[in-house]
């Protein structure tokens, strides 16, 4: 019976030298790049970034148990007996890339991992699916607001609502406020509601899901005022203080004009 025998350091799992690995991740979630390796010796092992789309550039993470970049949510996370993990927290869509775990041989040899990141999708849209920036309400109407997730596994999670700091999905003192969430294989659909709304309920209302993925918009509250009366008082606004602009630099230009003829005096 043939028996390979492999000497020096070399990789426990065989069929990845070679071979590169495809993993697939969520935004936000807190991943480790396993890298299990045998008889190491002397050698040293290398985490490598390859950026595909920054034309192939390599990118130097850790070498042995130290951390070489800058980004702190990479680090070394050495498991007892031979487990060199690179850990990776908070993953972003700018993660995506190809990863190597390399030891110091010659030449040296390597096991590739190519990373893909999920990003969800967080808005909080109008009726037609488009997102908002910001909702005009009368008083002592009801607020409503969409919230659309999309992307990212809703099975167990929950979208949170919020008005600046306050979470409202649990908030039992205002009263008037519900959170109604329909989850999906690939996300959800979540309508905040809050009856009788006063001038206190304007301001940023946010839907999250977690700390990383979240989407604000600002409400405003009109007490009897109309849509276009508001805008109307911004236009003013802008304009008077334009014009004072312009008066302060027609003044300026006058007394230049008649300073002129004393300065060329001079």
């Amino acid at each position: 019976m043939f028996v390979l025998r492999i000497y020096g350091p070399h990789f426990e799992d065989v069929q990845r030298v070679g071979q590169p690995t495809n993993l697939t991740v969520q935004a936000g979630s807190s991943i480790h790049l396993n890298c299990r390796i045998s008889l190491l010796q002397d050698k040293t092992v290398s985490w490598v970034r390859r950026n595909v789309q920054g034309e192939n550039a390599l990118d130097l993470l850790t070498v042995g148990l130290h951390t070489y970049t800058g980004d702190k949510r990479y680090k070394m996370e050495f498991q007892y007996p031979h487990n060199w993990r690179l850990k990776i927290t908070n993953v972003k869509k700018d993660d995506e890339a190809t990863y190597e775990c390399q030891i110091s041989t010659h030449p040296p040899r390597v096991i590739q991992i190519n990373l893909h990141v999920n990003a969800p999708k967080v808005m909080i849209v109008d009726e037609f699916g488009d997102p908002l920036q910001e909702k005009y309400y009368e008083i002592d109407s009801t607020l409503q607001l969409s919230c659309m997730v999309r992307n990212v596994a809703m099975s167990s999670s929950v979208v949170f609502w919020k008005h600046g700091e306050d979470v409202l999905n649990y908030d039992v003192t205002r009263g008037g406020v519900s959170v109604k969430t329909e989850l999906m294989d690939d996300g959800a659909n979540s309508t905040l509601f809050i009856a009788k709304i006063n001038k206190s309920d304007s301001g940023n209302y946010s839907c999250s899901i977690n700390e990383y993925q979240n989407y604000t918009i600002m409400v405003h509250i009109l007490n009897g005022e109309s849509f276009a009366e508001l805008h109307h008082g911004s236009a003013n606004s802008w304009y008077s203080a334009n014009y004072q602009l312009l008066l302060i630099n027609l003044i300026l230009l006058i007394k230049l004009i008649l300073c002129w003829p004393i300065i060329n005096d001079r």
